[in-house]
């Protein structure tokens, strides 16, 4: 787990919408997993969580939320890229100059995030499955001409002691 420091860039996930037991249970697991893999490159850090128990219904709690601090984790996610290559592709459908140099570019780059991803899985499915792999939740970001991936939403995860199925993602 992080430590906090003055201008550290988070963002505070909210958890809401479910029974109370629903989103304590599920609070409980994120953060036990995400204490498990914060110190991973490809996570981003884990700094807590805390609770509001905001309505009380003759004298019993009917909205309960939780909020878990994460660091930010800059970049776009794969859906965001998919989105802005489409629309570049559009753009150059009648250059094929223009279609050619964005083709060259996305195979490598596709290639080079497929493999990233693909050694962070091997990675992390040691011992637990994400099990909510989508391009929503990889955030690819490019520093220094180096691109970083993150995986984010870990609240489906579950270890595999906990009986989980190796098979899911």
């Amino acid at each position: 787990m992080g430590s906090l420091t003055p201008g550290l860039d988070l963002v505070i996930k909210h958890i809401s919408g479910m029974e109370c037991e629903a989103v304590r249970q599920l609070t409980a697991r994120e953060v036990m997993v995400l204490k498990a893999v914060s110190d991973k490159p490809y996570v981003p850090n884990f700094y807590g969580s805390f609770a509001s128990e905001a309505a009380e219904e003759g004298g019993r709690v009917v909205a309960h939320s939780a909020n878990l601090l994460i660091g930010l984790a800059a970049g776009k996610t794969v859906h965001e890229l998919m989105g802005l290559v489409s629309t570049r592709v559009r753009r150059c459908k009648n250059d094929p100059a223009k279609l050619q140099a964005v083709r060259e570019w996305l195979w490598p780059f596709t290639l080079h995030t497929a493999y990233g991803l693909a050694k962070i899985l091997n990675d992390l499915h040691k011992d637990r499955s994400h099990r909510d792999v989508k391009p929503h939740n990889i955030i690819l970001s490019q520093r220094k001409g180096k691109v970083s991936i993150k995986l984010i939403d870990f609240a489906g995860s579950r270890l595999h002691s906990e009986g989980t199925l190796m098979w899911f993602a």
